[in-house]
């Protein structure tokens, strides 16, 4: 009777109705009248608002969002294998709101239940529009998308969508701002390994294992970043003055912010972080990591173990010296097809070999020839 009579009630008698309802714990009623009301009022944005703020109200009288969203087992044993999942109130309201189309208030009520960190609880059975409330926003420089994102990637994973999950772990990671930090990027883009992996024991179709491979390529590729970031930090202030001096490089601070705001691509690692400090050994590590990259020499290996040689070892002068052996191997594979620019390179990683003892001994070699 009273939901056929909204158009002619006054705002003030909703309330007070509503109220009585609710003293009488009828709270079913007085959210289906308060929804009703607000859908009449959709051009009144100050009094619908109004509104939609008594619903919320309403179901945090009902015990909502303190129970969460499951009801009671007593409830769930009266009603003997046909109980419903939600709680009964909050059913109620979200069978209003899907019915209305009521968009607005069915993101106020998860916005509780984000305040509550129980948004999980919305999953299964999945609410109306809870994957449109997950993702409608991509700003990433807001923490609450954020979280909200975070949220959509366990309700992926519920729902055994790994991929989808891992895009957005990646998504985060890749274009998040400067609030979030280089370790904070690694963590998602570990996570969107973790997942791809999930999902490759799943299926190993060929998008499965594509997306895997490219997760771990951006992965290896933001771990030599933090490699990178490490030893610019803890470089000796005097090495790092004369690298600041000779290259033109901005202060420690400057270059420490700029790789934690965001992650790079091999190649503006290498151009912009690896060679103004000379760091070859991080260059051997993205030779091993990256397909193709962007050097200038014929013999791409020998030039770069010839740098690192030098590095420690920088007098050698013998009949022999590094750089012709280095560039006879690299010739050796040259001349037998064997193309792989990042071979060497492969060969020693692979053979867990640490640089500086390889040209030491190498250097022992040298010295010791007859």
């Amino acid at each position: 009777l009273f939901t056929d009579s909204i158009n002619t009630m006054t705002y003030g008698t909703l309330i007070n109705l509503c109220n009585e309802y609710k003293n009488f714990e009828f709270y079913e009623g007085a959210v289906e009248l308060l929804l009703k009301a607000a859908h009449t009022m959709e051009h009144v944005t100050e009094k619908r608002k109004s509104i939609l703020d008594n619903v919320i109200e309403t179901l945090r009288d009902a015990g909502v969002f303190n129970e969460g969203v499951s009801q009671p087992k007593s409830l769930q044993i009266m009603n003997s294998g046909h109980a419903q999942k939600f709680n009964p109130v909050l059913h109620k309201a979200l069978e209003l709101g899907l019915s209305l189309k009521d968009i607005d208030f069915l993101f106020a009520v998860y916005d509780e239940f984000l305040r509550a960190d129980s948004v999980p609880q919305l999953f299964d059975p999945a609410a109306p529009y809870i994957e449109d409330y997950l993702t409608h926003s991509k700003d990433l420089s807001s923490p609450e998308v954020r979280k909200k994102l975070d949220l959509y990637c366990d309700y992926c994973v519920k729902r055994h969508e790994y991929l989808k999950a891992a895009e957005v772990k990646d998504y985060i990671a890749q274009n998040s701002g400067g609030d979030v930090t280089l370790q904070e990027r690694l963590h998602y883009l570990s996570h969107a390994v973790g997942q791809a992996e999930s999902a490759k024991e799943f299926s190993e179709n060929a998008k499965v294992i594509e997306a895997l491979n490219k997760y771990r390529l951006k992965m290896k590729i933001a771990q030599i970043q933090f490699e990178i970031y490490t030893d610019i930090n803890s470089m000796p202030e005097n090495v790092y003055s004369n690298f600041a001096t000779s290259q033109g490089i901005p202060s420690r601070d400057e270059v420490l912010a700029l790789l934690n705001q965001k992650l790079y691509d091999s190649h503006i690692l290498l151009n912009d972080f690896i060679h103004p400090f000379d760091l070859y050994e991080k260059k051997l590590a993205l030779l091993q990591i990256v397909e193709e990259a962007p050097y200038q020499t014929e013999i791409p290996i020998a030039d770069v173990l010839v740098k690192a040689g030098r590095k420690y070892y920088p007098s050698d002068t013998r009949m022999m010296p590094l750089d012709k052996i280095i560039i006879a191997i690299s010739k050796y594979f040259i001349e037998n097809e064997i193309t792989d620019p990042g071979i060497i390179t492969k060969i020693l990683r692979q053979a867990n070999i640490n640089y500086a003892v390889l040209f030491e001994t190498v250097k022992h070699v040298l010295n010791n020839r007859s």
